[in-house]
């Protein structure tokens, strides 16, 4: 529907209309701003026990590790310098980093 409105300065219905579309506007575009940001986020970081119940893969098993530690999937370290044997139960995937990964993973 279209709707024209010859304004003039001291015109009180536009003023109105425009005071009316701004605050029906407002909670849309502010639920807009706020979807977009949550999507752009990465999210909660999975330790090793997420990871493996995403996955359907017990946590001892070589798939588990092939795919978990694969150089292309991404990852992080959580609060360790990498150097011990037990940091790698420190490390941390992104939940969305990793329904991408596995979107287009393969194995050789």
């Amino acid at each position: 529907m279209d709707v024209a409105v010859k304004v003039n300065e001291d015109d009180k219905l536009a003023e109105l209309i425009a005071v009316h579309l701004a605050d029906n506007l407002k909670p849309v575009v502010q639920a807009m701003v706020n979807k977009a940001v949550e999507d752009a986020l990465p999210g909660h970081g999975m330790n090793k026990g997420e990871l493996s119940a995403k996955l359907k893969l017990s946590l001892g098993t070589d798939a588990f590790e092939r795919i978990a530690y694969q150089s292309g999937m991404p990852r992080y370290e959580s609060g360790n310098d990498g150097h011990k044997k037990s940091d790698k139960s420190r490390d941390r995937w992104y939940s969305k980093a990793v329904d991408k990964f596995m979107e287009t993973y393969t194995e050789d």
